[in-house]
């Protein structure tokens, strides 16, 4: 089995942050636009492909790129240049985090599941079919400490 090689020069590198962070808010399309995209450019990180180039390469339409680029550039990770009607040229950015980096980029998250954080509902756990009143249980025993000091 022969790995794959960085040496054979057959390779193009995207910032990990693209998917890590932008993944789920760009969506698929934007994210594959993006990769071919980094496939593209030369030393000065821009590159000069049609839409209808791209759309052929994915073998999707030409409006979803479209639509893909429109998400990249909101997303600050690409620039366009306006060279003619139909020309543009794409610069890719610095990939950084932005300031909504910091907030939950999607809320419906499969790996966070909601959990109750207000300490003052009783937590039920049920093992072996025995219940157990994990709050009842603490306050049981601060009354029987504070029963214990006052005598």
């Amino acid at each position: 089995m022969k790995k794959r090689s960085i040496q054979s020069g057959h390779w193009y590198w995207v910032s990990k942050e693209v998917i890590h962070v932008y993944g789920t808010t760009l969506g698929v399309s934007a994210l594959a636009v993006y990769h071919v995209l980094a496939s593209m450019v030369n030393k000065h990180q821009r590159c000069f492909p049609s839409q209808q180039y791209i759309a052929n390469l994915l073998g999707c339409s030409r409006p979803t790129v479209h639509k893909a680029i429109e998400r990249l550039k909101q997303y600050q990770l690409i620039a366009i240049e306006k060279r003619r009607r139909n020309q543009n040229t794409y610069y890719l950015l610095e990939v950084g985090c932005k300031p909504h980096c910091h907030q939950m980029l999607n809320k419906n998250t499969s790996d966070v599941k909601p959990v109750n954080t207000n300490n003052t509902y009783i937590t039920k756990k049920i093992n072996n079919g025995t219940t157990h009143i994990s709050k009842l249980i603490d306050t049981k025993r601060s009354t029987l400490k504070k029963h214990i000091d006052n005598t």
